[in-house]
């Protein structure tokens, strides 16, 4: 079976599996910033899977089918922002601040969905994660006195993922068969990793107060 765009098949599956075992690790963990952390790199190994297939095998499918793919896509892409944002404050925010900033997360979501599902621009894609990005550093870096240990990796985290937003948004590559998209995945891996160590340093604490 013949692959559209191999190169980006293959790196999208490989962010895929990373998403996948990393996630599934950090659920076993015991705090519940943790298991956020854990749900959205999931999330984050489901889009990538859904991506690599559309990019791979879209050619085939219907315009339906492609555009049910795009937005299953970005979607969960969203989700996987909401759940990084829900960990962090969890972990950083003080407790008072933990439920409005959570609900505004939560409607900050619904905002893109719909802008996504009635305008289909991948801009809002750029914005969310970029919003997300932001957030979360603001977040560690307010947060650092109660709960230091995870925010050097986290930061590494944020700037290799804007790192690769920017490769990704610039569209240059390293070769005709490694395009910017190819390069994204490869430094996203990177940025998922330090995700889940920042995970694991959140350990059992309790939360702040």
């Amino acid at each position: 079976m013949e692959i559209a765009e191999p190169t980006t098949t293959l790196t999208d599956y490989l962010l895929a599996l990373t998403g996948g075992v990393l996630g599934t690790l950090l659920l076993r963990e015991r705090a519940a910033p943790a298991r956020l952390f854990g749900l959205a790199l999931l999330a984050v190994g489901l889009a990538a899977a859904i991506g690599g297939s559309s990019h791979g095998f879209g050619p085939r499918w219907s315009e339906v089918q492609r555009n049910a793919a795009w937005l299953a896509t970005y979607g969960v892409i969203g989700l996987a922002n909401l759940l990084l944002l829900a960990g962090a404050i969890l972990a950083w925010a003080p407790r008072v601040y933990q439920r409005p900033l959570l609900g505004l997360s939560g409607f900050r979501l619904g905002v893109y969905a719909m802008l996504l599902t009635s305008q289909r621009e991948f801009r809002y894609v750029v914005y969310d994660f970029i919003g997300t990005l932001v957030a979360l550093g603001a977040l560690a870096l307010l947060g650092r006195a109660s709960r230091p240990a995870p925010v050097p990796v986290m930061l590494v985290g944020i700037a290799t993922s804007f790192a690769g937003a920017l490769v990704q948004n610039s569209g240059v590559g390293l070769h005709q068969h490694f395009n910017h998209n190819d390069l994204f995945h490869v430094i996203q891996i990177g940025g998922l990793y330090c995700f889940y160590r920042a995970g694991r340093l959140f350990g059992d604490r309790a939360l702040s107060t």
